[in-house]
């Protein structure tokens, strides 16, 4: 039987069944990317997902190309291949990683990855996260804002290598993300661990000593709705859940109480904003990745 042999443009990708489900992992190079893939490659083990990794390139400017010798193509086929290369040595020898997938893709880094992992129909999306901080930070979040905006799949973004948590906060708003949130860190968590379902509201009064409390109506509705949401998770028998209503901004507030449980990682919902929206409003999830230094999932709204 003739066997089709790909040309040097042509990428593994082109050939392969694609696996549905599973991890797809962003690679651009950086220390994260690669602390990214060694997550995936922890989290693959345990959940025994299929992993395929996609890193992108950036189109080049005409202006640039006037200045290099050869065809676009030329040099979109040079740049590929450089990267393809890269992909792999990251991505190593090892015999766990032997079923691994990867491409390369030009265009803008957002839409790109999200729409692969729409395609595989993916269980999670895993980012590395830049080291830099503030108001360089900002501008490289605006990536990681982009790709929840444009996948329905969940976002992990870590700043290097982490191993099987034990401990989650998962924010919760009782919204649909919020539960996409709490059944994605269940699944992270595998067949043990710690579980806070933590809602975080406005204060609606204050004591002299500066302390806040909710009305007990509203203590009340969050009780039913803690209980819906139970009653949509599937928690295996050995993970242990707490609930837990906090008044307080909510950044502030997840940060100090992820730091007093010793949580290994915070997961949160994310409802989808216009541009403007985000702009002028802002988002909890946003601020969290720009703030808080914990391993953090975003699942979309």
């Amino acid at each position: 039987m003739a066997v089709t042999i790909p040309s040097t443009s042509e990428q593994q990708w082109m050939f392969e069944t694609p696996s549905i489900g599973g991890i797809i992992v962003g690679f651009d190079g950086s220390a994260a990317s690669r602390g990214a893939l060694e997550t995936a490659a922890t989290i693959a083990a345990a959940r025994n997902w299929p992993v395929h990794v996609v890193s992108v390139l950036p189109p080049m400017s005409s202006y640039r190309l006037s200045l290099r010798a050869g065809s676009s193509s030329d040099t979109d086929e040079l740049r590929t291949q450089l990267r393809e290369s890269a992909v792999r040595d990251a991505i190593g020898p090892l015999p766990g990683r032997a079923c691994w997938t990867h491409e390369v893709r030009i265009g803008k880094t957002a839409e790109e990855i999200a729409s692969v992992a729409d395609q595989r129909a993916a269980s999670l999306i895993i980012l590395g996260r830049s080291q830099k901080r503030g108001v360089e930070r900002l501008f490289v979040g605006e990536t990681t804002t982009h790709v929840v905006q444009s996948t329905a799949t969940p976002v992990l973004l870590v700043d290097g290598e982490i191993s099987k948590p034990a401990t989650i906060v998962v924010a919760v708003d009782f919204r649909a993300a919020s539960a996409r949130a709490a059944a994605t860190a269940i699944k992270l968590l595998g067949e043990s661990g710690t579980l806070y379902l933590v809602h975080v509201e406005e204060p609606v009064e204050i004591f002299p000593d500066g302390t806040t409390a909710p009305a007990r109506e509203t203590e009340s509705a969050e009780m039913v709705a803690f209980d819906r949401l139970m009653a949509c998770l599937k928690v295996p028998p050995g993970i242990v859940v707490e609930t837990i209503v906090l008044s307080g901004s909510p950044i502030s507030v997840l940060a100090e109480l992820c730091d007093r449980v010793g949580a290994d990682m915070l997961a949160v919902g994310s409802r989808r904003l216009s541009t403007m929206a985000r702009v002028v409003l802002g988002s909890v999830s946003v601020g969290l990745a720009r703030n808080v230094e914990l391993p953090l999932v975003i699942a979309p709204g």
